[in-house]
């Protein structure tokens, strides 16, 4: 069935994301824990509208993001994932000078990006969450600016990444070609 719903943990990721970001932007290093919290408070709404949509088999997006048993349990594991990232990692980025809000922000958009590609029914839709994802990532490797390996790694993710992301887009071809749909 498809249902506006079925966006609800996707939805809790990206406006937590957002909102993360804005709540950093206003309150600056005033309180560095401010943007983790709310990131967790984030994740738990998407951890909830993932058990709430158990069993339903809703869709959207003409079924090419679908909100099956199997997508809304990694879900759920992805964001516990998360959850634990920036409960660890929000005291190491605050020791490092780095800004708590984007680090925040890119693990909601990372998390956010995974539960794309397994709610996916859809071979495009699968690449679109693995470049939300793939973004995400370089994103956090490159956070500590004031290090220049960090860059660099950034960098070399970054260009590993396109690659790789070239030669997933390059299979899809083949797959359309062959198959006249990506439909999985």
């Amino acid at each position: 069935m498809a249902t506006f719903a079925a966006l609800g943990p996707l939805l809790a990721l990206v406006a937590g994301a957002l909102a993360v970001l804005l709540l950093e932007a206003f309150l600056g290093r005033r309180r560095p824990k401010a943007p983790a919290a709310f990131a967790v408070v984030s994740l738990a709404a998407a951890a909830f509208c993932s058990v709430r949509a158990w069993g339903k088999g809703w869709s959207y997006f003409g079924g090419r993001l679908t909100a099956d048993d199997l997508a809304l349990s990694l879900t759920v594991l992805f964001v516990l994932a998360g959850a634990a990232v920036l409960l660890m990692g929000s005291g190491y980025a605050v020791r490092r000078g780095l800004d708590p809000g984007p680090f925040a922000g890119l693990v909601l958009i990372a998390v956010a990006g995974a539960s794309v590609m397994v709610s996916s029914a859809d071979g495009l839709v699968v690449f679109l969450g693995l470049e939300v994802l793939s973004v995400a990532s370089y994103a956090l490797t490159g956070l500590n600016r004031a290090d220049r390996a960090s860059a660099e790694a950034a960098a070399k993710y970054f260009l590993m990444g396109s690659f790789a992301g070239a030669f997933f887009v390059f299979g899809l071809a083949f797959v359309y070609g062959s198959t006249g749909g990506l439909a999985l």
